[in-house]
C-alpha cells in the first residue's frame, strides 16, 4: 500500500523534525509498505506531492491545539484524493471515539503507540479480513464508530527500527531528535503524557541510543542532536554510561537536553558528565516561582531544588532554559510577580512563558470541571508560538480574573525578554535572541496576509522557518 504521512504546519520559527512520523514510516517499511513523508513546515508544495504519490492512506498527527488546522488539511486532501484518512497523536489518544463522531472525514484513528497498529491496519485492509482484531484502532463500520481493545505498551523500545530520516529533506533541519524513553511516573496536573504513554517509565538502553547517534552521523552527516524525552535523568547510571561512551568513542557531537530534565534529579556529577560528552544546553520545566502554586501542579519539586539545579548548570557553562506558565491552580497577580522575581534570580539564557491551558482529560481539566469553571475551549486552538498575539485565557477564577491573567501574562513575557537580554549580553546567544524575535514577528505578520499564494511564497523563499544554529 501507499501510505503518506503528513506533518501539518505549526507556525513555529524552529523546525522540529517529525520524529513520530519517521518512527511510523520505519515500521511500515519494515512490513513492506511504500511510505512517503511530507513536512509542510518545510515543504509548501504538499498538495502536488499528494497527487503525485497517489496514496491509499494519508496519516496525520493531531495535537489539541492543532485540531482545527489538521481538520482543514484533511478537508483539502479529501478534495484531491479518495485516500483513507488516518489520525493519531495526543489529542486522538485522549479524545478517542469523540474525534470520529465529530469529524466524518476521518476514517481511522490510532490511540496508543502506533508502530504495530499501523502495520496490522495495512495488513487487514490488504487482506480484507476485517478490522476488529487490530488493537489500538478506532474505525467506522456500518455507520457506527467502533473502538477495539487497547494495545499493550512496548516495553522494549530498542527493537524499534531507527527513524526514517531519509524520507525527509534532513539538510533543512539543523539538528535531529533522539527518542530517549516513553512513559512518565510523575503526576503534573497539566500534562497528559502519563495518560497517553503510561505511568511506567520505559527507557531505551544507552547502547541503542549510541548506535542511533553513530548511524545518523554516518548516513546523514549530522553531529547535532537534541534528546526527545521527558525523563532523561531518571536512571542515574544510564545517563552516566551514555555520556561515558560518547567520550570514549570520541563522537565529537553537540546535543541539548532542553525538554526532559527534572531539577530534583540534577547532581554535580551528572552535569559534569553531560558537559564533557558534548551537551551544550539544558532546560527545566520550572512552571512557577511560587511554592503554593508549584505544589498545586503536583510536580513533586521545590523552588530550592530548582534554583540549585539551574544555578549549578549556569556555573558549569550550560545554556540554560526555563519554562513558566501563568494561571494554574492558586495563581494570582501576586504569585505571578513572585514567579517573575524568581525567574530573574536564575539568570536564565532563554525563558518560555505560556498561559496555562487545561488540555482534555488532564488533572487540571478535571479540576476545572469539578469547580464548575467555564472553560474557554477555543483558547487551545492556536499554536503556542503565536500565543502572545492571541492571548485568551482558557479560564478565570474569582481570585484571578481574565483581565488580570492577560496583564500578568504580558508582564511576565516582557520581564522574561529583558532578563534573557541581560543574561546573554556577553554571549553569542544574544544575536540568537534578536534573530528569533525577528523571525517570530515575521511569521506572525506573514501569516496575516490574506493572499495565500503570496503568504506561502514569502515563507518559502525567505526561508523564515530556518533553524537557529545549535552552537
Amino acid at each position: 500500500m501507499n501510505i503518506l504521512l503528513l506533518n501539518p504546519i505549526y507556525f513555529d520559527p524552529i523546525r522540529y523534525p517529525p520524529i513520530n512520523l519517521t518512527y511510523l514510516a520505519s515500521s511500515l517499511r519494515s512490513a513492506g509498505e511504500c511510505v512517503s513523508i511530507v513536512d509542510t513546515n518545510i515543504d509548501h508544495a504538499c498538495i502536488d506531492k499528494i497527487k503525485q504519490f497517489n496514496p491509499d492512506i494519508v496519516g496525520l498527527p493531531m495535537m489539541s491545539f492543532s485540531e482545527p488546522m489538521v481538520i482543514d488539511f484533511i478537508r483539502k486532501i479529501k478534495r484531491i484524493t479518495p485516500a483513507k484518512i488516518l489520525i493519531g497523536g495526543p489529542h486522538a489518544c485522549i479524545m478517542q471515539e469523540e474525534v470520529l463522531k465529530i469529524y466524518r472525514e476521518i476514517d481511522f484513528e490510532i490511540f496508543g503507540e502506533g508502530e504495530k497498529t499501523v502495520q496490522e491496519l495495512c495488513n487487514a485492509l490488504k487482506r480484507k479480513t476485517g478490522l476488529e482484531s487490530v488493537k489500538g484502532l478506532i474505525y467506522r463500520e456500518g455507520g457506527e464508530v467502533r473502538k477495539n481493545q487497547p494495545r499493550e505498551f512496548n516495553h522494549n523500545l530498542d527493537e524499534l527500527p531507527f527513524p526514517a530520516w531519509d524520507l525527509l529533506e534532513v539538510k533543512k533541519y539543523n539538528f535531529l531528535p533522539i527518542a530517549d524513553s516513553r512513559g512518565c511516573p510523575y503526576r503534573c496536573n497539566f500534562c497528559c503524557v502519563k495518560d497517553i504513554q503510561g505511568r511506567l517509565w520505559r527507557p531505551r538502553s544507552w547502547e541503542s541510543i549510541i548506535a542511533e547517534i553513530q548511524w545518523d552521523m554516518k548516513k546523514f552527516g549530522f553531529k547535532k542532536f537534541y534528546i526527545d524525552g521527558d525523563n532523561l535523568l531518571v536512571d542515574r547510571n544510564r545517563i552516566l554510561k551514555l555520556c561515558d561512551e560518547i567520550r570514549k568513542r570520541n563522537l565529537q557531537i553537540k546535543w541539548t537536553a532542553t525538554q526532559g530534565v527534572r531539577a530534583d534529579l540534577v547532581t554535580d556529577e551528572i552535569l559534569s558528565a553531560m558537559l564533557s560528552a558534548g551537551c551544550r544546553a539544558i532546560g527545566f520545566g520550572i512552571e512557577s516561582g511560587d511554592e503554593k502554586v508549584l505544589r498545586s501542579m503536583q510536580k513533586g519539586e521545590s523552588l530550592e531544588k530548582i534554583a540549585y539545579a539551574a544555578r549549578l548548570a549556569k556555573k558549569k557553562g550550560f545554556y540554560v532554559t526555563g519554562c513558566f506558565m501563568v494561571g494554574n491552580i492558586n495563581d494570582t497577580t501576586d504569585s505571578v510577580k513572585r514567579s517573575i522575581e524568581f525567574m530573574k534570580s536564575l539568570k536564565l539564557n532563554a525563558i518560555y512563558v505560556n498561559s496555562v491551558v487545561p488540555y482534555p482529560k488532564t488533572e487540571l481539566w478535571k479540576w476545572a470541571e469539578e469547580q464548575g469553571i467555564n472553560l474557554n475551549k477555543d483558547a487551545m486552538y492556536f499554536p503556542p508560538t503565536l500565543q502572545e498575539d492571541k492571548i485568551e485565557p482558557a479560564f478565570e477564577t474569582k481570585e484571578f480574573s481574565k483581565k488580570e491573567r492577560i496583564e500578568a501574562y504580558r508582564l511576565f513575557r516582557k520581564a522574561a525578554f529583558w532578563s534573557t537580554v541581560r543574561s546573554n549580553i556577553f554571549r553569542r546567544s544574544l544575536l540568537r535572541i534578536i534573530i528569533e524575535r525577528l523571525k517570530y514577528y515575521s511569521i506572525r505578520l506573514t501569516c496575516r496576509l490574506k493572499n495565500k499564494n503570496i503568504r506561502e511564497l514569502i515563507l518559502e523563499k525567505c526561508d523564515l522557518w530556518r533553524n537557529i544554529p545549535l552552537d
